[in-house]
């Protein structure tokens, strides 16, 4: 099954990775028509109509809300990444990097 023609990024980005292992656990997988590292030319791909983009939120809100995109929704797939951030206990904390580590918990 051809769930989608454009990825975000190639093999081994976040996105993908979560996309095929969600597609593979659900017995399927995908073959992209293409893949691009530049999301603006797969945001521009798919407003010309030459098919599906998945990107975060974040990238197509605009678009969305200008109504020059739709979003589809695929029941049951739920494309979530957890990330997780380490540093050493024993290094010290400058502000800027306390703030980040705030603001991403």
């Amino acid at each position: 099954m051809c769930l989608q023609r454009y990825f975000q990024d190639h093999r081994g980005s976040a996105i993908r990775d979560k996309l095929d292992s969600v597609l593979y656990l659900s017995g399927y997988t995908a073959q992209p028509a293409w893949t691009s590292v530049n999301s603006l030319a797969l945001i521009e791909a798919a407003k010309a109509g030459l098919g599906i983009t998945i990107l975060p939120d974040v990238l197509v809100s605009e678009p969305l809300t200008q109504g020059k995109l739709i979003s589809l929704s695929v029941q049951d797939l739920i494309l979530k990444n957890e990330l997780i951030a380490v540093r050493h206990r024993d290094k010290y904390l400058t502000a800027p990097l306390k703030t980040l580590l705030l603001l991403i918990q």
